[in-house]
């Protein structure tokens, strides 16, 4: 049975800032996050009608929505010095369980949410989705809204730019508060507390836990260790910094490091599926970006030069060198993969601004045989598949050899198009052939599937952020495959090539039993998928060919009558694709 999908809040059109819930006084919802197997953050916050008085508020987490059968409880005390948000580390929980949680003060109880712990042991499958970049003044947020309506998914990932520190007036008629650009604790407190009347941000919060990292947005634009775009000035930064950093842990269901204040990089283990690296190329040790058009690239070049900083860069060697999961998947911030124009980078904001570290990184991936790596990333407003190259100019584009792993970008929620969404992708794939997709234009959020064989990352896209808006498109699919380190694509339209050195004949066509494929010169091990014309996988089989001609049989008593393509994939790239028909 499906764990049940709770109601998400229901506001009283007032005004976004001031609206009155049905679950006063908790108007900003609730969440959860950095689920473990044992344990996870439940959050919530207050809006007392005496802000000079501290509150205390109870907490419960069951496993039914009656919440009969409490697994843990108790209470905690805030105040404004904590802008009254409540975090409490829930712990005592099992493995890969749903739970049910609610806050109460005064008789008053806030809204439920439905959370999930991490899993243990031996995992076969896994769904999340990837969101980032989400600016109140430039779009609705539906893209969270369908996020919350989704009962498939076992956590989102959200890789930064939750909130925007910017003066914006406001595109659509949503206006950020305070209106300056955020620079006091007051500020910040003031557009969380805004972001969070949100009912689709509150949705997807309410429904499935977050893990979080923070972007340049919750700070400041461009920003690094000691500085930002809007203030240089590291005196004047370091007080902003203190500021975005404190109101973000009261508002985001984190959990805090007291050895380590402030530090967000840490990893999350789903059983022997996934060690998911969540690393801060923002904040932690980033050193200055040097403008391309300013700067020798001798200078920008130099080994010494870090995004992440020494002490993460070494604690992210570590956790590859010494994982035992299937997948290693790490979710950061900017973009890993070269993005070039004339064999030249394009935005020094990006790893291209950092190439000695990232040419490191991926060497001791290679020399290391450190397989199955997957980057996760966001703040690029555009969605993309990446190889990514060890070499550029040694990078073949047909075999996928030469890439070290692969990188998804998730298209931000909402917010201003990416620079680069006039650039035709023809374009895009001539300097940059290592990108398999590219959409610079539409808003939405990456599905990210994984299983033993295969990692697939799903693109779906909002038709609008103009207005409030139900409806959504899974627009393309890409996946890469254990053992390898590239790109296939799901077939959403069936335009794959035949590979001319593989002869393979299938029949019968329809059939309704099963089809007998005929391959002539396989490469070893195979992989048979069969898709319906939505591009839903819904068969997969790997087997290992022996002889220079095989026959095989493959059950297809399972599928529906209908139309279907069958793609044969060997250990380089696909070599077969084929419609056929499934007769009643």
């Amino acid at each position: 049975m499906k764990p049940a999908s709770i109601p998400f809040l229901i506001f009283i059109s007032i005004h976004p800032l001031f609206a009155q819930p049905l679950f006063s006084p908790f108007i900003h919802g609730v969440a959860s996050g950095d689920p473990l197997t044992d344990r996870v953050i439940l959050w919530t916050r207050v809006s007392p009608a005496d802000t000079t008085q501290p509150v205390t508020v109870n907490w419960r987490i069951v496993t039914d929505t009656s919440f009969s059968n409490v697994v843990s409880s108790g209470n905690f005390t805030t105040d404004s010095s904590r802008d009254f948000t409540v975090k409490v580390d829930a712990s005592g929980l099992q493995p890969e369980t749903v739970y049910y949680y609610d806050f109460e003060t005064g008789g008053n109880h806030s809204a439920i949410g439905k959370t999930k712990t991490a899993p243990d042991g031996n995992i076969a499958h896994l769904k999340f989705a990837v969101a980032t970049c989400a600016k109140y003044s430039k779009g609705f947020f539906n893209a969270y809204g369908r996020i919350g309506d989704r009962n498939d998914i076992d956590a989102v990932i959200h890789l930064g730019d939750y909130i925007y520190e910017s003066k914006d007036s406001g595109e659509v008629g949503r206006p950020m508060m305070p209106f300056a650009r955020c620079s006091t604790l007051a500020q910040f407190r003031m557009r969380y507390s805004q972001y969070h009347t949100d009912t689709d941000l509150i949705h997807a919060r309410q429904q499935h836990p977050f893990i979080n990292v923070w972007d340049d947005h919750e700070t400041g634009n461009d920003s690094w260790m000691y500085g930002s775009e809007n203030f240089p000035d590291s005196t004047q930064f370091a007080s902003i910094r203190q500021a975005a950093t404190r109101a973000y842990f009261e508002w985001i269901p984190i959990r805090e490091d007291s050895l380590h204040p402030g530090r967000i990089y840490r990893k999350f283990q789903y059983g022997d599926l996934i060690d998911l690296i969540m690393l801060d190329t923002r904040m932690e040790g980033r050193e200055q970006q040097l403008f391309f058009v300013d700067t020798n690239m001798a200078v920008i070049n130099d080994t010494g030069r870090t995004i992440l900083g020494h002490e993460q860069y070494n604690w992210l060697i570590s956790n590859l060198d010494n994982s035992a999961a299937q997948w290693r998947i790490i979710g950061q911030q900017v973009m890993m993969a070269p993005a070039l124009l004339f064999s030249n980078p394009l935005n020094e904001d990006q790893w291209d601004g950092y190439p000695a570290e990232r040419a490191k990184l991926f060497n001791h991936i290679m020399s290391n045989q450190i397989e199955n790596v997957v980057v996760l990333t966001g703040d690029l407003h555009a969605a993309l598949a990446n190889d990514l190259p060890l070499s550029t100019a040694q990078y073949n584009d047909t075999t996928g050899a030469g890439s070290v792993a692969v990188e998804f970008i998730t298209p931000a929620i909402a917010s201003s198009k990416s620079t680069f969404s006039a650039v035709p992708f023809s374009t895009v794939k001539v300097n940059n052939p290592y990108i398999q997709y590219a959409e610079f234009d539409r808003n939405g959020y990456l599905v990210l599937d994984v299983t033993p064989g295969k990692v697939q990352g799903d693109y779906y896209y909002v038709g609008t952020t103009d207005i409030p808006d139900l409806g959504e498109e899974l627009a393309a699919s890409y996946y890469t495959l254990d053992g390898t380190r590239f790109f296939y694509r799901t077939p959403l339209s069936g335009g794959d090539e035949i590979n001319p050195s593989a002869t393979v004949k299938i029949h019968p066509n329809p059939s309704n039993e099963y089809l007998s494929v005929h391959l002539k010169n396989p490469a070893g091990k195979i992989t048979f998928m069969i898709f319906d014309l939505q591009g839903k996988l819904m068969m997969e089989e790997t087997r290992e060919l022996t002889h220079s001609a095989e026959n095989q049989i493959l059950n297809i008593e399972g599928l529906s009558k209908g139309e279907y393509f069958l793609k044969i994939y060997s250990q380089q790239k696909h070599f077969y694709s084929a419609k056929f028909a499934v007769a009643e």
